[in-house]
């Protein structure tokens, strides 16, 4: 593999965007072209960042980052694979497990950019009650999916990669929007030894929130770029050391699919 990687991104709305522009600062990294099927959308991408914008990706590419609407994940991340990219496949990997299953590959790679948050302490505190907040106001972000897939998904990966298992839930409250989709959901997730973590994900908020709280020891996510640390970056740099054969922490496809099946199981209580 070359010192410099080329990478192209799919996709150019919010989070595409934010791809982009950290894939343009990496100096591991060389931004090869933006793609999007609205072809103006993908040329001013482009155009601020000084690379080709347009519908195809570009024959260089050798990762391909996939940030368009969920339910298009599967269909350019299949491509991309077959044609022996790499992938690094925004959240969630499909609106269903089922779906979902077509991308395990060892060239694919999901992308959950919390894990790199530099917020989160490393050992977590000890705590009896875990209190969980992920908000945002109404912004029409999440094409297709609910809240459970959209926001809620982050804090089940990172309880699961910081070796928290749930075996319950109970007083579950979902709230369904002016769409039909549920944009709010709180419920409770038992622990062993009396512990629990209650969660509450929103897109139905008066301002955004990203804290955990553990008892009395509070810790706002939301500030994850002070000190010059960028999560973007940081998972940038586990997705090239996957890439180049090192040891690295990204998330495995395994790893998200078991995130998908528990959003499942909470879905289906509701």
């Amino acid at each position: 593999m070359s010192s410099v990687l080329p990478v192209a991104v799919v996709g150019c709305g919010s989070m595409g965007r934010h791809h982009a522009r950290a894939i343009a600062r990496h100096s591991s990294c060389q931004l090869v072209g933006v793609v999007d099927r609205h072809l103006e959308r993908a040329r001013e991408l482009g155009r601020e960042l000084g690379v080709p914008g347009t519908r195809r990706i570009p024959a260089s590419a050798v990762l391909v980052v996939v940030a368009t609407p969920a339910h298009a994940h599967v269909k350019v991340a299949h491509a991309a694979l077959e044609q022996g990219r790499w992938c690094l496949i925004e959240k969630p990997l499909a609106p269903l497990v089922a779906q979902a299953q077509a991308l395990d590959h060892p060239r694919a790679i999901p992308a959950y950019v919390e894990r790199y948050n530099p917020r989160l302490p490393v050992p977590l505190p000890p705590f009896k009650t875990l209190r969980i907040e992920r908000t945002s106001p109404p912004s029409g972000r999440g094409q297709g999916i609910d809240v459970l897939s959209d926001l809620l998904v982050h804090d089940l990966d990172l309880l699961h990669h910081r070796g928290i298992h749930w075996s319950g839930m109970r007083g579950i409250r979902a709230v369904r929007g002016a769409g039909g989709m549920i944009d709010e959901i709180e419920l409770t997730l038992s622990l062993d030894a009396g512990r629990a973590i209650a969660i509450r994900a929103s897109r139905m908020a008066e301002k955004a929130a990203r804290r955990w709280r553990f008892d009395q020891v509070e810790v706002d996510l939301s500030r994850w770029k002070e000190g010059g640390a960028d999560p973007l970056a940081r998972q940038l740099d586990q997705v090239l050391a996957r890439i180049a054969g090192r040891p690295d922490q990204a998330p495995t496809i395994g790893q998200a699919l078991l995130v998908l099946e528990q959003v499942e199981q909470i879905r289906a209580a509701i």
